[in-house]
């Protein structure tokens, strides 16, 4: 179909070795070979996006099971994450907005959980798509153009490929979702993609977790200023 897959080479140690009616055959066969790799190549992108499909069925089950339950929800987008792109680090940030302070909630490194800093809103990768609301796709050497300094968490190795997006409800953004490669040019654009679909996922569900949160915090006020004015009278 006008598109080039590769070259198939015959060789031999004989002077003259070949005719044109053995190029023909060459080119018949490897017309044959171009098909059977193209059809190869279908049927494995085929159970690529079906296997996509059922993560993201999983991870959207998954959520709603785990919606008031912060921990359970940073594992759900972990997992996730970690079956649809490469991941061997993955953070979870989130914008404080009483504080204006950014949380690394859920940090893993080389399938090892550390305790994340507390920064300001302007700060790091995650400070930045925060800021600028959208995905970035960085290799070691954009990242260093880039003058973005991320916050370094877990080992003293460097990721040389960081894929970052933000999780919004509305124009709000939440926080930022990270994966994280030791490998170069270990992120496309299709990455981008699954990574923004668990996170809107993931914006939704934290935020009815912490409005959850919010509402048992102002029942247990309203339960104590009540059994304060029952002793009062």
């Amino acid at each position: 179909e006008g598109r080039f897959l590769g070259v198939l080479s015959v060789a031999s140690y004989r002077i003259d070795a070949f005719s044109k009616d053995d190029q023909r055959l060459l080119v018949l066969f490897a017309n044959q070979v171009a098909i059977a790799l193209d059809n190869a190549r279908l049927y494995q992108e085929a159970l690529d996006a079906s296997e996509r499909r059922i993560t993201l069925h999983w991870l959207s089950q998954e959520i709603i099971s785990t919606s008031m339950e912060p921990e359970r929800i940073y594992n759900t987008i972990y997992q996730a994450a970690l079956k649809l792109m490469p991941a061997e680090a993955f953070i979870i940030s989130l914008l404080d907005q009483a504080t204006d302070l950014i949380n690394m909630v859920f940090c893993i490194d080389q399938g090892k959980r550390y305790a994340g800093p507390q920064f300001a809103r302007g700060q790091g990768l995650s400070g930045y798509v925060i800021q600028t609301g959208e995905a970035l796709i960085l290799d070691d050497t954009e990242l260093k153009k880039s003058g973005i300094a991320p916050v370094h968490i877990g080992t003293t190795s460097t990721v040389r490929s960081i894929l970052a997006v933000p999780m919004r409800i509305g124009e709000r953004v939440l926080g930022v979702l990270s994966a994280q490669c030791y490998q170069p040019h270990a992120y496309a654009a299709e990455d981008a993609n699954l990574l923004e679909i668990i996170a809107a996922s993931a914006a939704i569900a934290l935020e009815n977790a912490q409005i959850f949160s919010q509402m048992e915090a102002a029942n247990v006020e309203l339960s104590n200023a009540y059994e304060a004015t029952i002793e009062g009278w």
